[in-house]
């Protein structure tokens, strides 16, 4: 009899270990999804600040690349504009661009990197378009970036001197003012404004 009454007592406390724990796991269900959620958005939080950080360093790199290559081109006649600083940024950007330094990503180059320029019809707007296609992945995480854009204002950097000028804003003589020449008799205008100062 005692036997009985020691089995009775074991099944008595086992279920009432197990309603507890399933009353528990009902009470606490709407918990342990969000932590399990969190933990998940974590992950791809922390993936989506590094592909950040990616993104800032070739922009900053493409940012620089072409300011070099409009101050190294600045005066100078060319016959394609464009295409010459188009090339000369995207050597400039071989040279400033380490993706070596994102060792918690894995950072493919899928194609062969490469500058396009264009400028606004005023030509007071360089835009810089930068191709790269890029494969980023961590875990199960995977983003591709294809290219990348610089814009540089050239409008608040171009003076002339008003001596140098006429009163119609035409060069008295061969001028340069940031990334154009002007010739003698020509007009120094750029987005319709004199560039005299």
């Amino acid at each position: 009899m005692n036997e009985k009454r020691g089995q009775v007592t074991v099944f008595v406390a086992l279920g009432v270990i197990l309603v507890a724990a399933l009353v528990l796991a009902i009470a606490f269900r709407g918990d342990i999804a969000r932590i399990v959620t969190e933990q998940a958005t974590e992950g791809k939080t922390g993936f989506a600040v590094q592909v950040d950080e990616v993104k800032r360093h070739v922009d900053s790199c493409l940012s620089q690349s072409l300011k070099k290559g409009i101050f190294m081109l600045s005066g100078e006649k060319v016959k394609d504009y464009d295409k010459r600083l188009g090339d000369e940024i995207t050597i400039s950007m071989g040279l400033c661009l380490n993706l070596e330094t994102f060792t918690e990503l894995s950072v493919k180059k899928l194609g062969e990197p490469k500058a396009e320029v264009q400028r606004n019809q005023d030509n007071t707007v360089i835009t810089a378009t930068f191709s790269m296609p890029v494969r980023l992945e961590k875990d199960e995480n995977v983003e591709q970036i294809d290219e990348f854009v610089a814009r540089e204002n050239m409008q608040k950097k171009m003076c002339i001197l008003e001596e140098m000028l006429d009163s119609d804003c035409r060069a008295k003589q061969d001028l340069k003012a940031g990334i154009f020449v002007f010739e003698e008799g020509q007009e120094a205008k750029i987005g319709g404004e004199c560039l005299a100062c």
